[in-house]
């Protein structure tokens, strides 16, 4: 290999030294599979509601209100149709408050172990579900359960056992959601058949609780399945069919299988760009997702365009000086430096430092790591003086760290040594060079005793 060459692949290296890149963006611990996209809200394949029918939602539930009074029950369908369009569109604490509403109101009128109540526990649990209030939503889920006892062969049966397994999944109880959602797969088929949206529902929830297990094989067998009864019985582009084609993707990121992942990420964000909000949780994440997977695929051009898109979309949602924001500021300027554009990288992560330093201390780990990347960028330029105080910052806070990041600092020594070449310093870099290799040996000589 060339110097130029060499050179090239250790700034890469370094340039990288943060993982940025999202593996598993909303992955199972961010809620992202189990989702319901539709339940309590339109029928599968009608897509996002939009901000029309939502107000024209709104208006009726109003007037329906003043005709009636706020608790009569007349104005129970309305609660829930709002509701339900504001979980399509993400908006789960609004629709949260009107469950309630709804819940309180049947508990009323019916008493509160009347079968009427489970669809409102189901939706109500699922609202808070998508907010990470998963103990709260194991109760509600356990008391649609309870109630459903006297319907041992239902459809209400499967599900409920179905979003139980769901919760208790989020909660890290896997023996037992296990247990429920097999429970939950062979009742669904009992009462729907083997071809219906309902067997596709708990298939894909055991999928996401083989995924956060990282059993990859099983998760991928129900995950394609639940595709395959979406295609036919929502219809290929609905979707229900979009979330398992993300899902499918992204078990193939996590196998690292980039090529394989890109098709049904691909077809999955076509979809989802009709039939939802621009800026809509799904989309945002599988931007995320297939801006990933192209980086990976050499495609940095492809990267970048989503990662920016993506960039504005949480400068809006979180503000300019939020964590979330660096590490999408770090994706942009990873595109950004593999595409050979040093300059514009340097200044996206100038300013993924700079958030970081502000939220995690001039000391934290990360801000070694954000500094590492700068250096790389200021190095490719021909910034000599500039790559050497950064790599010395970073070197400072790695080498003082009570669990060493021995991978990262081998890719800062190789970068510092570099620098030094270039300034014609050869003790220096020879010093730092030796240092690299010793920690390379290290790294190999630790993969081969756990291989």
């Amino acid at each position: 290999m060339s110097e130029k060459g060499r050179v090239y692949k250790i700034v890469k290296a370094a340039a990288n030294l943060m993982a940025d890149i999202p593996f598993l963006l909303d992955s199972l611990s961010g809620k992202s599979t189990q989702r319901d996209l539709l339940r309590g809200g339109p029928s599968p394949g009608q897509g996002g509601p939009g901000a029309d029918a939502i107000r024209k939602a709104e208006s009726e539930l109003k007037e329906a209100e003043g005709a009636y009074g706020v608790e009569h029950h007349q104005v129970l369908g309305g609660l829930d149709k709002v509701a339900g369009l504001y979980m399509v569109e993400a908006r789960y604490a609004e629709a949260e408050s009107l469950y309630r509403r709804s819940l309180v109101m049947l508990e009323k009128e019916g008493g509160k172990d009347e079968a009427d109540l489970i669809p409102c526990l189901h939706r109500l649990g699922s609202a808070c579900l998508e907010q990470g209030k998963y103990a709260e939503a194991e109760v509600y889920f356990l008391r649609a359960l309870d109630i459903s006892e006297t319907q041992q062969e239902s459809a209400a049966r499967a599900a409920s056992l179905e979003r139980l397994g769901v919760a208790r999944t989020f909660l890290g109880k896997y023996v037992e959601a296990e247990q429920v959602l097999t429970q939950a797969l062979e009742l669904a088929k009992k009462v729907s058949g083997a071809n219906h949206p309902d067997v596709a529902q708990v298939m894909s929830s055991l999928a996401g609780l083989y995924f956060s297990q990282s059993w990859l094989d099983a998760a991928m067998g129900y995950y394609k399945s639940a595709l395959s009864i979406r295609k036919k019985s929502l219809g290929t582009n609905s979707l229900p069919a979009a979330e398992s084609r993300y899902d499918v993707g992204r078990v193939y990121v996590v196998r690292r299988s980039f090529d394989r992942a890109e098709p049904p990420l691909e077809r999955a964000l076509e979809i989802q760009q009709k039939l939802l909000s621009p800026e809509h949780p799904f989309v945002e994440r599988t931007i995320d997702e297939l801006g990933s997977v192209y980086y990976y695929l050499g495609k940095y051009e492809e990267a970048r365009l989503l990662f920016e898109r993506s960039l504005a979309m949480k400068e809006k949602k979180l503000g300019p000086d939020h964590h979330g924001v660096a590490l999408i500021l770090g994706n942009v300027g990873h595109a950004y430096y593999y595409g050979n554009k040093f300059a514009k990288a340097e200044g996206f992560y100038k300013r993924a430092l700079s958030i970081v330093e502000k939220v995690m201390g001039p000391d934290h780990p990360e801000v070694a790591l954000r500094a590492g990347s700068l250096a790389a960028a200021c190095f490719s330029q021909g910034k000599y003086p500039e790559a050497e105080e950064l790599c010395k910052r970073s070197l400072r806070i790695l080498e003082a760290a009570a669990e060493p990041d021995f991978a990262n600092l081998a890719n800062l020594y190789n970068l510092i040594a570099q620098v030094y070449k270039h300034m014609k310093r050869k003790d220096e870099a020879r010093l730092y060079a030796d240092q690299a290799k010793a920690l390379h040996r290290k790294l190999e000589a630790e993969i081969a005793l756990r291989g």
